[in-house]
Order: C-alpha cells, then sequence, then structure tokens
C-alpha cells in the first residue's frame, strides 16, 4: 500500500510541472531568399566630378557588388537551416533578445479572414532561424512552412 502512495505523490509533483506550453498568435509568411543581398551604400562626395563617380558607379552596379544580410540568429550559415524547408523568423513576444534561435515550435492554423484558408489537421514543427522585422506576428513561416498549414495566397493566419 505504501508503494502505491508514493506512485501516486510522485505523479502528482510532475503534473506541476509544465514541459511545453502554447500560445495564440499571429503567423505571416516571407519568400526567398532568406539571406539577401544588399547594396552598399554609395560615398558620393559632393566635390567629386560627374566623371570621376560614373565609371566607380559602372562598376558597381555592372557587378552588382553587394553584402549578404545575415540572420539574427545564424548569421550566413545556411547549414543552421533545416533541410525541410520548415523554418521560421520570431515576433517580438517570442524573440527573448535571442534565446528563440534554434527553438522549435509546433504551429498550426486555426483560422483565417478567408473560410477554408486552413489546411486541416496540419501541424508543422518549425525552427527558429531568424528575428521577425514585422510587428504584431507571433512568427512569419517560410514560404514552404506557410503552405503545409494554410492556402499561401493569404497574407497572414492565426496560429
Amino acid at each position: 500500500m505504501l508503494e502505491r502512495k508514493s506512485e501516486h505523490l510522485v505523479f502528482i509533483v510532475l503534473g506541476l510541472f509544465h514541459v511545453c506550453s502554447g500560445d495564440i498568435g499571429t503567423a505571416g509568411q516571407y519568400a526567398p531568399p532568406y539571406l539577401r543581398k544588399h547594396q552598399r551604400p554609395i560615398p558620393v562626395n559632393q566635390s567629386f566630378e560627374t566623371d570621376t563617380v560614373f565609371p566607380f558607379l559602372f562598376f558597381f552596379f555592372f557587378f552588382n557588388l553587394g553584402i549578404d544580410a545575415a540572420t539574427a540568429c545564424y548569421g550566413n550559415d545556411v547549414s543552421k537551416f533545416p533541410s525541410n524547408n520548415l523554418f521560421a523568423s520570431a515576433g517580438d513576444g517570442i524573440w527573448d533578445n535571442g534565446a528563440a534561435c534554434g527553438r522549435e515550435y509546433f504551429v498550426k492554423c486555426l483560422s483565417a479572414q478567408t473560410p477554408g484558408t486552413c489546411k486541416a489537421g496540419q501541424i508543422i514543427k518549425v525552427k527558429v532561424v531568424d528575428r521577425a522585422s514585422r510587428n504584431g506576428v507571433v512568427l512569419v513561416l517560410s514560404t514552404i512552412a506557410f503552405g503545409v498549414i494554410a492556402d499561401p495566397s493569404v497574407a497572414w493566419v492565426t496560429v
């Protein structure tokens, strides 16, 4: 009988600890390239003559010099992106000063403005690889991830 009581006590204590939690919010989508090229600003001094600046400008635009825009989590390391392309950028609510990097979330489309947008029964696991630049969203999903849970023709859904 004592063994039975100790088993119950263990289950009661374990029940007090949460291993996961859920939240409802808005998810959007963003399209590739996920590592983008941003053009460098051209420092043009007002005292330059046009014939001096023109060759530089021609060279700059002809060869499309740019710098990679790194993700907030992993820089330019594309090996950190999941091979199934189910990844996301974290909104301010879950960003947690970068602690969200590498976290994985189960995501399900709950509703949208247009009826029939959510794909019934589809739940995906996404990995956070960046910080979302949009305000008011919990996650911004890759187009592949978004397309698995919802009609990709809509801009956002409730997850």
